[in-house]
């Protein structure tokens, strides 16, 4: 986090009483950010937390399309986009396209595959039926504004048969670092890292870090098929 933005995460957050999220209130929320009620105001992650700020829109915006939600959820799921562009008819680089529109449409400027791990969580819980574990909610007013936030702790115990270093290289992973920011932290070349990530996702049974979330959602790899 830059310290801005532990600046404003630490002011949102005093007296905030979150709560473990319900299957429930990550529905509302996350019907409300597709609709254009809700808008991200700001997110920022460090190792094994993501917190992500929501403010309701002072002007609604327009609602995502069907078919750019439906390509949003299935890749924020951990879908393979093969499998999504064969069933949808499009090429792979126009889903890309379409999953970059989607999150900024909702107030995410960052590269599609470093959405915002509490992000992908979200919409996990909102899929139910149970919400995933280490998802916490809670509400304040924030100059005149209601704010929600969606904080994510990611508990690497479900990393089960990595080694230590494998389990704390694969949070960081999941969390939003890139191999040379790993690479930079644990003091390793990032071939080392990128080697040792690929042996953790062939143990996992992961192949990207949607996956990943997804394993950290549910405890198991999405298992999908190319």
């Amino acid at each position: 986090m830059t310290t801005r933005e532990r600046i404003l995460i630490d002011t949102l957050a005093h007296g905030v009483a979150s709560v473990p999220a319900s299957v429930d209130r990550c529905s509302a929320l996350w019907l409300d950010l597709v609709s254009g009620k809700l808008e991200v105001v700001q997110a920022c992650a460090e190792q094994a937390r993501c917190i992500l700020v929501l403010g309701v829109r002072s002007v609604p915006a327009p609602p995502l399309e069907p078919r750019a939600r439906d390509v949003l959820e299935r890749m924020l799921m951990g879908e393979r986009r093969k499998v999504i562009a064969y069933d949808l008819d499009v090429s792979v680089s126009m889903l890309a396209l379409t999953l970059k529109a989607s999150l900024v449409s909702m107030g995410l400027g960052c590269k599609p595959a470093l959405a915002p791990s509490s992000l992908v969580m979200l919409i996990h819980g909102a899929r139910g039926p149970l919400a995933p574990t280490g998802t916490f909610i809670g509400d304040c007013n924030h100059e005149g504004r209601r704010i929600t936030l969606v904080t994510q702790v990611l508990d690497d115990s479900v990393l089960r048969g990595l080694s230590p270093s494998q389990r704390a290289i694969m949070s960081l992973v999941a969390s939003g670092s890139s191999c040379t920011d790993i690479a930079v932290r644990r003091n390793r070349s990032r071939r080392t890292v990128i080697n040792q990530v690929a042996a953790a996702s062939r143990r996992l049974g992961v192949y990207s870090r949607f996956d990943l979330l997804h394993y950290f959602a549910t405890g198991s790899s999405g298992a999908r098929q190319s």
